[in-house]
């Protein structure tokens, strides 16, 4: 399908890490989320799985024992075209949010997408959500 919109702002927002040290267990993306928005801390303020036209989207992965230098990318498709790739690299591992946003200058056209979240580029979660 060709697509008459282009991204004009692509932006993968900070990681917070609480003040909690790395125990036990290894890294992990324990949730992913949809939402409006984000909050101060790069995690969701809801929960939603359709968005308008007009809308950035917004996706935050909820994280546990990050290791300092690991990977968290998401990747978005409109059906099965592909339209981006946001990664962060960690600076400071631990726990918290990592948040996520896409935004396009014309409207998102309307049917079905999907985000995958991975980490050092193994798929962890993934998100199914509308445009309409």
């Amino acid at each position: 399908m060709r697509t008459s919109w282009l991204l004009l702002t692509l932006a993968a927002l900070a990681f917070l890490v609480s003040a909690c040290d790395v125990v036990g267990g290894g890294s992990s993306i324990d949730d992913i989320v949809l939402t409006t928005a984000l909050d101060a801390d790069y995690c969701p303020i809801d929960e939603v799985t359709t968005f308008d036209p007009d809308s950035p989207l917004y996706c935050s992965a909820e994280v546990s024992n990050l290791r300092t230098g690991s990977t968290v990318s998401s990747r978005w498709y409109f059906g099965e075209q592909f339209i981006e790739e946001i990664s962060y690299q960690v600076q400071e591992g631990g726990f918290g949010c990592v948040g996520f946003e896409l935004t396009s200058p014309d409207d998102w056209p309307r049917g079905g997408y999907r985000v995958e979240v991975y980490l050092d580029g193994h798929l962890e979660r993934i998100a199914t959500f509308a445009v309409s």
